[in-house]
């Protein structure tokens, strides 16, 4: 699974939220994350 849609805490409406977490760091604290765009980019995707 790429992303899950949902509706939950203080949205107005269905929402994705992408998270990108590079080799080696668990996933789970979003201040360890990395950018999506640029990750997404780098593989050639248009994204942003």
């Amino acid at each position: 699974m790429i992303g899950h849609v949902g509706l939950t805490g203080r949205a107005f409406g269905p929402l994705l939220h992408l998270e990108y977490y590079e080799s080696g760091v668990a996933p789970g604290d979003s201040a360890n994350a990395s950018d999506p765009v640029a990750f997404l980019r780098s593989l050639g995707v248009e994204a942003g």
